[in-house]
């Protein structure tokens, strides 16, 4: 890792619709003209619902693309690939003298809401960034209507919520690339007070062990709410494409495709889910653990509940708290 003396900061963007999207294009465009170092590192194709895919069994091919402006990159891979390519030590920011302060990963074109996190390009891509100990969030358009004035409302939301993450946030990561002096399994106290839970969330973000999830719907009221994940199913998911007589039985070689456009159910909950946040017209910021349960670096469940506690503004107390921290005792 390379020093801070001669370095510069910057943030990463990234994301699973491409690297012509709109919505990774405008928010670049959004960061560029508050004097930030943008890099953008994103797929040279549409890598929608590849999850956290790596390409082990061919070489990955990077291309600088003027085109579409100053430090816009392609790579023949999935998200977690090109954030391979730019954070790895030998990697892009490496060559370019560049350390990021955040990770952003979209603006996805649809919602990436309850278990789609799982097969979510767009997560991952963000999750991966945070296995490098980089503060990352993913963020989407929740909605089908892809009109650039619904992608510039999710510009805006994206751009409030890191507006609030960069003011507290090291412009260079203390875990970057998680020197091995930092590997040692979290110990949590079993009786701890809010406050510290707000702490613990705190760190474990800037540690890159926290992941935010934002969902923005098109008609946006202007607010946010802390969510949980909510719980949906979807029926009907497999459509037959090739062309048979009724009644017909299974042909030799036939033709389907997956779609999300069956019957969805909605589990009924009582918490304040991103599903329901979206339907009444909030976004919904969702903090997710970046590891999975076990892992020394998760952060258990007792502590992640606190990031359900929304501040008067709707974003989470943790946030608010950084905020207040940093104009107390600047970082």
């Amino acid at each position: 890792m390379c020093t801070a003396n001669k370095t510069q900061p910057c943030i990463l963007l990234t994301n699973d619709d491409g690297v012509t999207s709109p919505g990774i294009l405008l928010l670049a465009k959004k960061f560029a003209s508050c004097d930030w170092n943008v890099v953008v590192v994103a797929p040279d194709t549409n890598q929608s619902a590849c999850s956290h895919r790596l390409t082990m069994t061919s070489d990955l091919y990077v291309k600088e693309l003027r085109n579409l402006g100053e430090n816009v990159y392609s790579v023949s891979g999935s998200p977690a690939d090109c954030v391979s390519v730019a954070l790895d030590p030998k990697g892009l920011l490496q060559s370019k003298n560049l350390v990021p302060t955040l990770t952003i990963s979209g603006i996805n074109l649809g919602p990436n809401t309850s278990h789609d996190v799982l097969h979510s390009g767009t997560f991952a891509g963000a999750r991966h960034a945070a296995f490098y100990g980089v503060p990352s969030i993913a963020t989407s358009l929740a909605s089908s209507d892809m009109r650039e004035e619904n992608i510039s409302t999710a510009v805006e939301a994206t751009f409030q919520l890191c507006s609030k993450l960069l003011t507290f946030l090291p412009k260079y990561p203390r875990n970057y690339q998680r020197p091995v002096s930092n590997f040692h399994r979290r110990q949590i106290k079993e009786s701890l007070t809010e406050d510290q839970c707000f702490d613990i969330l705190l760190q474990s973000f800037q540690a890159g062990d926290l992941l935010v999830n934002l969902n923005v719907p098109s008609r946006w009221n202007g607010s946010f709410l802390s969510t949980s994940l909510g719980g949906v199913f979807y029926r009907d998911v497999l459509q037959r494409a090739s062309k048979v007589e009724e009644n017909c039985g299974w042909k030799e070689e036939e033709i389907f495709r997956l779609v999300v456009h069956g019957g969805i159910d909605f589990v009924p909950d009582e918490q304040t889910t991103d599903v329901d946040a979206l339907r009444r017209k909030f976004a919904s910021i969702t903090c997710l653990s970046t590891w999975p349960e076990t892992h020394p670096f998760e952060i258990p469940c007792s502590v992640l509940k606190y990031a359900l506690h929304s501040s008067k503004s709707g974003f989470p107390c943790w946030i608010e708290k950084g905020i207040d921290t940093q104009v107390l005792s600047p970082l």
